[in-house]
């Protein structure tokens, strides 16, 4: 009964680690041998330029959860934000191809009927 238990802990803590392991840290403490951090890497007291900050704003990932037409199961869709703007953009072009095509279905049928 005890490996049962254990088994699950050691991997729990073994999946907690593994970011850090992938990021190439360890769990050490900093003075247990841990390089002491550059002074000239620290973060400096100027405001991030506008124009870098939209940039980053625009290649984010946002992540949307949509339903399929005849399906129950949603599905998670990420695009940055200027390629959601330009699927909205093509879906309203398509809207008003669509709507410019009917009316001018309609307008032939009563020219002819």
């Amino acid at each position: 009964m005890i490996n049962r238990v254990r088994l699950p802990v050691a991997i729990a803590a073994l999946m907690a680690l593994q970011p850090l392991a992938a990021a190439g840290l360890s769990a050490a403490a900093p003075d247990q041998g841990a390089p002491a951090a550059d002074p000239s890497a620290a973060p400096s007291d100027k405001k991030p330029d506008v124009a870098q900050s939209e940039a980053d704003k625009s290649q984010k990932k946002i992540c949307r959860s949509e339903t399929p037409t005849g399906s129950i199961r949603p599905v998670r869709t990420c695009h940055t934000r200027a390629e959601w703007e330009a699927e909205a953009q093509q879906g309203q072009a398509n809207k008003d191809q669509l709507n410019a095509d009917r009316l001018r279905q309609q307008q032939l049928q009563t020219s002819h009927g």
